[in-house]
């Protein structure tokens, strides 16, 4: 989305290129760490997806760069500074990411570090146990979760159904939104 910022603001922060489809995600989370963001609470920009689109061509590529910005975070001083509760959310969105990518043995991981950061999340503990008992089950329950807060927010109402496997309209909706 168009974005205005104070060039001495970025203070040397650059787009890293070698991310390809989430330079930009990377870029506006190392200034969230520097800089005050302002939120307007009503939409200000669409967002046209149509077949060229990346997150229609290449959604699982896209979700593959998003979990290496979100990595990145993990190691940043700054994430240090969140509530528990918050750290526990960000392992949580980024399991759920990874189940819908099929990287089991990964989701389970970020899954554990949620509830053993934050053990009073119903949502973590849940998405864990799934992460145990039925990897496959997980990743469906995931990609389904997407595809109804989709729906919810699509002023069309085209969200269609998900489906098994990895279609790509549920793998881009899997990366959208944070939490699982």
């Amino acid at each position: 989305m168009p974005a205005m910022i104070r060039r001495t603001a970025l203070g040397g922060l650059v787009f890293d290129e070698t991310l390809h489809e989430s330079e930009d995600y990377d870029l506006w989370r190392r200034l969230a760490a520097v800089c005050q963001f302002a939120y307007v609470d009503q939409p200000v920009a669409c967002y046209r997806i149509h077949d060229t689109n990346t997150i229609v061509t290449q959604p699982r590529k896209l979700l593959e760069s998003s979990l290496e910005v979100q990595r990145r975070f993990f190691s940043m001083p700054q994430f240090d500074l969140l509530s528990r509760r918050e750290r526990a959310a960000v392992y949580c969105t980024h399991g759920a990411k990874c189940a819908a990518l099929r990287y089991s043995a990964d989701a389970r991981r970020y899954l554990a570090r949620a509830v053993s950061t934050f053990p009073f999340s119903l949502t973590s503990c849940g998405l864990f146990a799934l992460s145990v008992i039925s990897p496959r089950l997980l990743e469906r329950v995931i990609l389904r979760r997407r595809q109804a807060q989709k729906a919810l927010t699509d002023p069309t109402g085209t969200a269609s159904a998900p489906q098994d496997g990895t279609d790509a309209r549920e793998l881009a909706a899997a990366g959208q939104g944070a939490g699982a």
